[in-house]
This record gives structure tokens, C-alpha cells and sequence, in this order.
């Protein structure tokens, strides 16, 4: 039983460092300044406090770099998951419609999003392109609106990391 409580101590202190690296990653990246410090500070602790316990144990058998191995990963893949779960940010939308259907701009500014548009030259035919910027949290429906709007249309999402001004439909 002892060996299986020291496994569980591994693969937790491991994991539990890494979910709160990827949390600290993800804030960084978003100029969260008040947050980021704090999840940093708890992560280093959490790191240093396990280390004291792993690290020791880590030489003593390879099942244990096995266990702390797969901590880092699971660590990883819940880091990642409760992130995307939260839904923090903004994401850019940039769709390039089927037709120049000044429609699905009306649409889309009735539901509270705001929308730059203008025309530009395809293969085939001039399109109008649509720029909208909104919170992840939206991110769903908005692609859900943009496919019934026009099944055709060519979407491309990104993560802004910097912006000033303008609308923000919430």
C-alpha cells in the first residue's frame, strides 16, 4: 500500500504543477497581470514542496519516472481542457462569404456582434469579406450563425493578443 501512495504522490504533485503551469502559460499570454502572479506563486510552491518529495524518489525505480511521467502529461491534458472549458479571451472571425449577402451582416449586428466588412476579389467572383471580433465565450455561437447564415462560407478563426477600441457585442 505504501507504493501505491507514494505513486498517487508523484502523479499529483506532478500533475497538479502542471495544470497550474498551463494556467499561468494561458494568463501570461493574455496580459492577465492579476492573475498570473498569484497562479505563478501557487505553482512554484506546489512545484517546490513536491520536488522535495519526488525528486528523491525518482532514482529509486523507473516506475516512478514512469508515474511522474504520466502525471506531467495528465497535468498537461487537464491544464488544457479546464482552460478550454473556461473560455477566456477573444477570438477574431474572419469569413469570407459565398455571395456579397449584405444580409448576413444585418444579421449578425442584430445579434450583438459587431461586424467590418468589405469587398474583395476571389477566384470566381468579388466576396465580401466579414471581420468580427468575439469573446470565446461566443465563439460557438457565432460560428453557428455564420454556417446558417451561409453554409458556404470560408472561415478562419484567431486569438487576438492586443486590441483598442471598437465593439464588442456581449
Amino acid at each position: 500500500m505504501d507504493a501505491l501512495l507514494e505513486f498517487a504522490v508523484i502523479f499529483f504533485s506532478c500533475a497538479v504543477y502542471v495544470t497550474f503551469s498551463t494556467f499561468e502559460t494561458i494568463f501570461v499570454s493574455k496580459g492577465n497581470r492579476q492573475i498570473s502572479p498569484f497562479v505563478g506563486g501557487i505553482k512554484i510552491a506546489i512545484y517546490t514542496a513536491g520536488l522535495g518529495y519526488v525528486l528523491p524518489k525518482l532514482s529509486e525505480s523507473k516506475v516512478n519516472l514512469l508515474v511522474y511521467a504520466m502525471g506531467y502529461a495528465f497535468g498537461t491534458f487537464v491544464g488544457m481542457v479546464i482552460i478550454e472549458k473556461m473560455k477566456i479571451g477573444e477570438t477574431t472571425v474572419y469569413a469570407t462569404l459565398s455571395e456579397n449577402k449584405l444580409t448576413v451582416i444585418d444579421a449578425l449586428t442584430s445579434m450583438g456582434y459587431g461586424v467590418s466588412y468589405y469587398e474583395i476579389n476571389g477566384r470566381d467572383a468579388k466576396r465580401l469579406r466579414v471581420e468580427i471580433v468575439t469573446t470565446r465565450k461566443r465563439e460557438k455561437e457565432l460560428m453557428a450563425a455564420l454556417k446558417s447564415l451561409d453554409e458556404d462560407a470560408f472561415i478562419i478563426a484567431y486569438e487576438p493578443t492586443l486590441f483598442r477600441g471598437g465593439h464588442f457585442g456581449e
